[in-house]
């Protein structure tokens, strides 16, 4: 159900019964009952009783923590280990960015975001804090979702993978603070860019 959510396979204001889908899935009501518990906890699903979970709409409540949530571990994560980036991790980063470009020709959406989900989570690795990397992990989930909705409406494929290659490349020069700000510009411009979508 999430990845139908992140992939628009599901919109904003589809309902999903509990009933249908087991019987689809061919399991129990029980599971399908504890995922979608689980969904409306984690702000994917809202259960609208005696109907059924309709699939959460984006609000700018939700754009504006997530994205602030997003600039606290990124942020964070460049700072813990920024200086510690090694060339493999360099290497990684950049087969993600040449990733994004090949989907970018192709007008690949969703490959275009799991590249870009890929990359931040490499930066959130960097801070070598399994923790945080662990928190960071949900939370990248509803940033693919606002991602993929940014792309498709705004076809900023271009700008994002600059954005990431100046990140990328202060990195590659020691330069922590001047990632940090790179880092900091990219999510301000996808703020900007999510808020005029809605």
């Amino acid at each position: 159900m999430k990845d139908g959510i992140i992939e628009h396979r599901l919109l904003s204001g589809d309902m999903i019964y509990e009933r249908a889908l087991a019987e689809e899935l061919g399991v129990s009501r029980t599971p399908v009952r504890g995922a979608i518990q689980a969904l409306q906890e984690d702000g994917w699903l809202m259960v609208v009783p005696r109907r059924g979970a309709m699939v959460r709409a984006l609000k700018r409540v939700d754009i504006e923590e997530i994205i602030q949530l997003r600039k606290i571990f990124g942020c964070s994560a460049i700072r813990l280990g920024g200086n510690r980036v090694t060339a493999q991790d360099l290497a990684y980063m950049n087969a993600l960015i040449l990733r994004q470009e090949e989907a970018a020709q192709e007008r690949d959406s969703m490959n275009f975001m799991a590249a870009d989900t890929a990359l931040h989570i490499a930066f959130v690795r960097l801070s070598g804090n399994r923790r945080l990397v662990a928190l960071a992990g949900n939370h990248l989930d509803h940033f693919r979702r606002m991602g993929t909705q940014r792309l498709m409406d705004e076809k900023q494929f271009g700008r994002a993978i600059e954005e990431h290659k100046a990140i990328v490349t202060a990195l590659a020069d020691g330069d922590t603070a001047r990632a940090e700000r790179e880092f900091l510009m990219l999510l301000d411009h996808t703020r900007e860019a999510l808020l005029a979508y809605l």
